[in-house]
């Protein structure tokens, strides 16, 4: 297990398992697969197993940091060459753990896409001239593990005036100072 392969093999394994909820992924089908040449025991990829589950989920559901995760592994049992392997693994799996993440703990829907353009309208039946620009601001609001396109996600469409557009930053600035001062406390 200590080979570099097969213990990023391993991980991969107990990635899909624990994160993806794939329940095919066992101590067993690890050693019928991947450690099939090696004189290693059921029991000791089912140890490793749960001890790398333990530490990845705990490292992305607190978004761990490379170097926490470091001197983490510095007192885990896993070996110097597994624990190098490991702080690759976490460098390329990272994002992705976090995003999955992330997903399942969305249960509401958020915002999906943005999009805006400006109109000029320059005339209308009742005055000649207008030229009063318009804020068009369409927001595709639903669900992200489901297709855009899906009746269950909803699309609003709504125009602004400049005095509209200019109350509604001026309250974005205030969720994001609001926000920024959350991050300041942490």
């Amino acid at each position: 297990a200590d080979q570099p392969k097969l213990f990023a093999a391993l991980l991969n394994g107990v990635l899909r398992r624990v994160f993806e909820n794939d329940q095919s992924i066992t101590p067993e089908l690890l050693k019928e697969q991947v450690f099939q040449d090696e004189d290693v025991s059921l029991e000791e990829i089912s140890q490793l197993s749960e001890v790398s589950a333990k530490v990845m989920a705990q490292a992305a559901y607190k978004n761990w940091e490379l170097s926490k995760l470091e001197v983490l592994l510095k007192n885990s049992p896993f070996s110097e060459a597994q624990q190098e392997i490991f702080i690759r693994f976490w460098k390329l799996k990272k994002p992705d753990l976090h995003e999955k993440i992330l997903k399942k703990c969305k249960w509401n829907d958020s915002l999906l896409q943005f999009s805006w353009r400006i109109d000029v309208q320059t005339k209308s039946r009742k005055v000649e001239s207008l030229n009063e620009p318009t804020a068009i601001v369409e927001l595709n609001i639903g669900q992200h593990d489901i297709p855009s396109d899906d009746p269950r996600n909803e699309l609003v469409r709504f125009e602004m005036s400049k005095e509209q557009l200019a109350d509604t930053l001026k309250q974005i600035e205030s969720i994001e100072n609001k926000l920024a001062s959350f991050n300041a406390q942490e």
